[in-house]
């Protein structure tokens, strides 16, 4: 026997909550977000091997609470959708917007930053690495 679902006040209480706390844990996050401030490229590529486990964290949670904010906008968009066509589109747009971000998150915190921990690449000047970052951040 499954349990009767929520009704729909209970998930919307549950949904603001939701809004509330994911930005602020965001901002929380961000606060962590590495950054190399180095030039010289065999310092760009020492400061990405020092960061990448770190960036992939910090990338991982932004992209979960992208998508937990998603589901939560779902709940309120459900109420009102039936009734506006505006908020179907604002809904949309923000699907697109997170599915956007999310690429740029996973290229920001997966792909540049794990670069120069490649096996393929280890034998290659620093500055062809830090060429090949700098080319994956313009996808970001």
């Amino acid at each position: 026997m499954t349990a009767a679902p929520a009704p729909p006040a209970a998930r919307a209480h549950a949904a603001a909550w939701i809004l509330i706390a994911a930005p602020l844990l965001s901002i929380l996050v961000m606060a962590h977000h590495p950054t190399v401030a180095a030039r010289e490229p065999a310092a760009v590529v020492a400061g990405l091997k020092r960061l990448a486990e770190l960036a992939a964290w910090v990338h991982g949670a932004l992209i979960a609470l992208l998508y937990v904010e998603l589901a939560a906008l779902m709940v309120f968009s459900a109420q009102l959708s039936e009734r506006r066509l505006l908020a179907r589109v604002a809904l949309g747009s923000w699907l697109c917007g997170t599915v956007l971000m999310s690429a740029a998150a996973l290229v920001s915190g997966f792909v540049t930053a794990r670069l120069a921990l490649l096996p393929a690449i280890q034998g290659l000047d620093a500055t062809v690495i830090a060429g090949l970052a700098g080319f994956a951040m313009l996808f970001n």
